[in-house]
C-alpha cells in the first residue's frame, strides 16, 4: 500500500465510523430490522406457500440481514488493510535497519 492508499483508507475508515454512529444509519438499521421481523412472521404465518415463494422470501431476508451488517464488514476490512499496511511498513523499516547495521 502506498502512502496515498493508507491516507485514503484512514479517511474511509473515519467516514465509515461516523456513518455508523449517525442517527440516520441507526434509523435505517431499525427499519430494516422491523422489516426482517415482519418478513419472518409472514413466512411463519402463511403455511401454504410454493417452494419458489419460500426461497424468494428467504433470499430477501438474507439480503436484508447482510445489508444491516455491511457497515461493520466494511469497517473490519478497512481496519485489516490498515493493520497489514502497518505491519508491512514495520517489516520494511526493520529490514532496512538490519541492512544498515555494522557487522559484529
Amino acid at each position: 500500500m502506498t502512502e496515498n492508499d493508507i491516507a485514503s483508507a484512514e479517511l474511509t475508515l473515519k467516514s465509515l465510523k461516523e456513518i455508523k454512529l449517525s442517527r440516520g444509519w441507526m434509523a435505517i438499521k431499525d427499519a430494516i430490522k422491523n422489516d426482517l421481523l415482519d418478513a419472518c412472521l409472514q413466512l411463519a404465518d402463511n403455511p401454504i406457500m410454493t417452494e419458489k415463494e419460500i426461497d424468494f422470501r428467504r433470499g430477501a431476508i438474507s439480503a436484508a440481514r447482510n445489508f444491516v451488517n455491511v457497515l461493520d464488514l466494511l469497517i473490519a476490512r478497512t481496519e485489516g488493510e490498515l493493520l497489514l499496511a502497518s505491519a508491512e511498513r514495520q517489516t520494511h523499516f526493520n529490514l532496512d535497519a538490519m541492512a544498515n547495521q555494522e557487522p559484529l
